[in-house]
């Protein structure tokens, strides 16, 4: 597993893209919500 860390007296920037299947897909508004949970948890 990877992890990051924030540098010292710096904040740290994420820009995530996530492409479904097919439009309309319905498991986005999950993979997004199980993303920020993530990376909330992360700090």
């Amino acid at each position: 597993a990877s992890q990051l860390g924030k540098p010292a007296g710096r904040s740290l920037s994420v820009r995530v893209t996530i492409t479904p299947t097919y439009s309309g897909c319905p498991a986005m508004d999950a993979i997004r919500d199980d993303l920020k949970a993530a990376f909330a948890k992360e700090g």
